[in-house]
């Protein structure tokens, strides 16, 4: 019984302090801290309709593949201006500018503005999910350490309506 409190006990302590250690660093201080290289990318990004007409309010999602071997085949969701990408929406022109913190450089085979209707309530279910591909540009070089540079990418998505028996 003393074996199993004390095992409880060594497993309860070891979460605490890992949660602090975690939640005590800012994400810069987690970046450097756990190695992770990251780069900037400037994001613009434009949503029309099928007549091109701008879409208002859309909210967007920046999905890119790592370029490290090891991660290559992970897509993730990234976020613009510091927030979850879904949280900016598009002006009155249909457009998003901002930028997003990436895990390494982007993929430029595998890198897409994704719009999806399930993220946007506020259009009623009214276009179809999509996306466009984008070629992210670097502007900016790296440091040659952790940092690897800013890169530049824009896009328009263009949405369809969806049809009454979807």
């Amino acid at each position: 019984m003393a074996k199993k409190v004390l095992s409880l006990y060594k497993y309860l302590l070891g979460g605490i302090l890992a949660l602090l250690g975690v939640t005590a660093c800012s994400k810069e201080v987690m970046k450097a801290a756990y190695g992770s290289p990251h780069a900037r990318l400037n994001v613009d990004a434009r949503v029309v309709d099928q007549s091109n007409n701008p879409v208002r309010n859309a909210r967007l999602i920046v999905r890119t593949s790592l370029t490290e071997t090891s991660y290559s085949s992970v897509m993730r969701d990234t976020v613009i201006n510091g927030q979850p990408s879904w949280i900016n929406t598009t002006n009155e022109t249909g457009r998003i500018y901002g930028y997003t913190e990436s895990f390494s450089e982007p993929d430029k085979d595998h890198t897409y503005i994704v719009y999806r209707s399930s993220l946007n309530p506020q259009l009623s279910g009214k276009y179809e999910d999509d996306s466009v591909k984008v070629v992210p540009t670097m502007v900016e070089k790296g440091d040659g350490n952790w940092y690897r540079g800013t890169f530049k990418m824009s896009g328009t998505v263009k949405l369809k309506e969806k049809t009454p028996d979807e």
